[in-house]
């Protein structure tokens, strides 16, 4: 029988396994980061598929509604893009100055959106981490945009944050949805193999379930997985002490003076309220412009730095060396008396 109805890659939902039939017969199978640990000839009958690998050993395996069940592995058919072979041109991409833009193409788009609704084939492009373009066409100007085009064809994209507000109809307007695949919105979306969800809620069941073939997930327009291969370091774990950042050390201070809040280099905080000591005390982690509280009652708070001031909890704080219009008085190091 004639192979050409199953020539291609098949790979297993993990992408562990890329096992490749080639036209002639013959079949290479990658595992891992190991290339061509298998190969060999093959022989299709019917829907039965028998192997006879170059070191010697046979095996066998079955073709059942397009998936391959092969030596207790279920594979799928999967285009050649989205393999982790293109992990480093992925990488690239990313990387290159200027960037040129990516342009996902033939994809059937589950927007979320009311007005753009489904896409039954289009496009997606990405620039600087949002979507500038979505739908049919945009294809035909990648060459003008000096676009990387991306063949998704036979894929379904969906968004990559679920909005359960939006998909039970509770958002008054449109522009108030959150993470719908619309021109302007955070290019946060998943890739998955297949055309058969009719709504975001299937796909994501599906997603949930881990039913779904994953083919990719790019969060703000960064490629995080390709071909079932994580391209980031997994999040560091917050250290148990806290986070400290040296230059907010110190006492921070509201307008109204009220709020004394102490950063110690523990990584402990300490407040002061309307003169009231140890109000409340806790640990802290700033990352960035972002402090999270843990107060030793249990409740988690945060708040944000922006142009020397602490925004918390409704109060705007300042340094002590700098706070203004305070009551309460403090030390010369800007503790509460």
């Amino acid at each position: 029988m004639s192979t050409e109805p199953y020539v291609g890659l098949w790979v297993t939902a993990d992408g562990r396994v890329r096992h490749r039939l080639l036209p002639g017969g013959r079949y290479t199978e990658a595992r891992g980061r190991q290339e061509n640990a298998y190969q060999g000839g093959y022989r299709i009958d019917g829907n039965h598929i028998e192997y006879l690998d170059d070191t010697g050993f046979t095996a066998d395996g079955d073709f059942v509604d397009d998936v391959l069940h092969h030596a207790g592995m279920v594979l799928y058919r999967t285009a050649e893009t989205f393999t982790p072979d293109v992990v480093a041109d992925i990488r690239a991409m990313q990387a290159a100055q200027p960037h040129r833009p990516p342009l996902y193409a033939g994809a059937r788009l589950l927007t979320g959106d009311p007005l753009i609704g489904t896409i039954s084939q289009g496009d997606l492009l990405v620039s600087d981490g949002r979507i500038v373009g979505i739908g049919p066409g945009l294809v035909t100007a990648a060459d003008d945009d000096n676009a990387i085009v991306i063949d998704c064809a036979g894929t379904t994209i969906v968004p990559g944050v679920v909005d359960l507000v939006a998909a039970a109809g509770l958002r008054p307007t449109r522009t108030q949805h959150v993470g719908g695949l619309v021109p302007g919105a955070s290019a946060t979306f998943v890739v998955l193999a297949g055309r058969e969800y009719a709504d975001n809620a299937q796909a994501w069941a599906a997603i949930l379930a881990g039913t779904a073939r994953v083919l990719a997930v790019v969060a703000a327009g960064i490629v995080v997985e390709w071909g079932g291969q994580r391209l980031i370091e997994p999040p560091a774990e917050a250290s148990i002490s806290g986070a400290v950042d040296p230059a907010r050390v110190g006492t921070w201070i509201d307008e109204t003076g009220f709020l004394h809040q102490h950063l110690l280099d523990t990584g402990r905080y300490d407040e002061t309220r309307g003169g009231r000591e140890h109000a409340f005390q806790g640990r802290y982690w700033i990352n960035g412009d972002r402090i999270d509280y843990l107060d030793d009652l249990g409740f988690w708070a945060y708040g944000t730095f922006a142009n020397g001031v602490l925004h918390h909890g409704g109060y705007v704080l300042r340094p002590a060396s700098t706070a203004t219009g305070r009551t309460g008085a403090t030390d010369e190091d800007g503790a509460a008396k």
